[in-house]
């Protein structure tokens, strides 16, 4: 089945059940926050990874022994972008700048000076993480900025959802534009166009190596077709899993 087919399934088989649909919603986030947060382990959180267990406390307010109070404020403001972005998807289109800074701002909180959050950057970083590529120049950040959304718009009902999404993930991550956390954002606002059409959020359940080199496809090359199929194939193993699920009982 193709992953629209598998979405329209599993509409189906939730379209009254609303305790069904909180499951999900509440599963794949900590799934999200999870995967998202481990991306970034080895350049952000000296090497830090959260379980899955840990993410359960959190949702439950409480402080999980196992984590630093750091990495425990990263997956906390990971939560809080999760639910503010569940609680307004589809209100805003993806390309709109306020709600970028909004993300980026809620993913800085208690992390960096209060300056910083949700602020474009003032230098042009050498990335390891992705093969020590440089972003653009930042007397640059907003042209591009400007560029890239008008192009989303142009041609944003001709892309499909999940392109879409990846798009603007892939886009972000070659402009780089704020000071802090750009990868976290990034991932964020590809969730959000994904939930905001219905669709699962991806849960980033992949290894940094294969999601760095998928990034890097399109940050040397412009090629976003492995960075796509990671998506692709993630989202069917995600409804497959469901599905499967549901259907056994």
């Amino acid at each position: 089945m193709t992953l629209t087919e598998l979405v329209m399934e599993l509409e189906k088989l939730s379209f009254s059940d609303m305790k069904l649909r909180e499951r999900l919603r509440t599963e794949y986030s900590i799934k999200w926050i999870e995967g998202s947060f481990n991306l970034d382990a080895e350049y952000t959180h000296e090497g830090e990874t959260i379980r899955e267990k840990d993410v359960r406390l959190i949702f439950e307010d409480e402080f999980p022994d196992s984590l630093s109070i750091s990495a425990n404020t990263m997956a906390k403001n990971q939560l809080e972008v999760c639910r503010y972005l569940y609680s307004i998807r589809g209100k805003y289109s993806m390309t709109d700048f306020q709600l970028l800074k909004k993300t980026n701002s809620m993913l800085c909180a208690n992390l960096t000076l209060p300056e910083q959050a949700g602020s474009v950057r003032k230098i042009s970083p050498m990335l390891p993480e992705f093969g020590k590529t440089i972003p653009c120049h930042t007397q640059y950040i907003e042209e591009e900025m400007t560029e890239c959304m008008k192009e989303f718009r142009r041609n944003y009902m001709l892309m499909k959802p999940v392109f879409r999404a990846c798009a603007i993930h892939c886009e972000l991550l070659r402009i780089y534009p704020f000071a802090k956390y750009n990868e976290a954002t990034a991932r964020s606002i590809l969730n959000y166009e994904l939930i905001s059409e219905g669709y699962l959020p991806f849960s980033f359940d992949v290894k940094a190596e294969e999601y760095r080199e998928c990034v890097m496809a399109y940050l040397k090359k412009k090629d976003m077709k492995p960075f796509l199929n990671m998506v692709e194939e993630g989202e069917k193993r995600q409804y497959l899993a469901v599905l499967n699920e549901l259907l056994k009982k």
